[in-house]
């Protein structure tokens, strides 16, 4: 009884030891797999960050031309409001020099209203030379009159 129990005990043991060492042959498969399946996800997680990064570099480039282009209107722009602002100041100088040749033509013009009002001159003008011909009318009677009276007097 003695000898089957140290064979119990041997085999036991021998079981145990065989169990322990499965057990840990199981354990470390269990890691190994849960290491696997970790290093599994971390590639998932790998792969899908490259495809997030890679889409953020595509949309950054777009982006960038997007900029370039807005840029290059932006600069034509301001090259056209450059000249529409050198157009104006040309337009307002214009204006300016309209302005003062129309001041100037309205002094002229007045200038002229004030020469209609000196149409009495005028009158008085046309006044001399009638009485100047009055004058030569009259000398020309007296003239003639001279000459009757030498006649008559002859």
């Amino acid at each position: 009884m003695e000898r089957l129990r140290q064979d119990m005990d041997k085999k036991l043991a021998l079981l145990s030891n065989q169990l322990q060492q499965q057990l840990d042959t199981l354990s470390v498969d269990v890691i190994r797999n849960e290491t696997k399946n970790d290093m599994m996800l971390l590639a998932q997680k790998y792969t899908t960050l490259e495809r997030h990064y890679n889409k953020l570099q595509t949309s950054h480039s777009q982006l960038q031309n997007a900029h370039n282009v807005l840029q290059g209107q932006f600069n034509i722009q301001s090259r056209l409001n450059n000249d529409t602002d050198t157009k104006i100041r040309k337009g307002e100088k214009e204006i300016e020099i309209l302005s003062n040749k129309s001041i100037a033509v309205d002094n002229e013009l007045s200038a002229l209203k004030q020469l209609a009002n000196i149409k009495p001159i005028q009158d008085i003008s046309s006044l001399q030379q009638n009485i100047q011909i009055l004058k030569t009318q009259t000398h020309t009677l007296n003239m003639k009159e001279q000459a009757r009276s030498q006649d008559f007097l002859a």
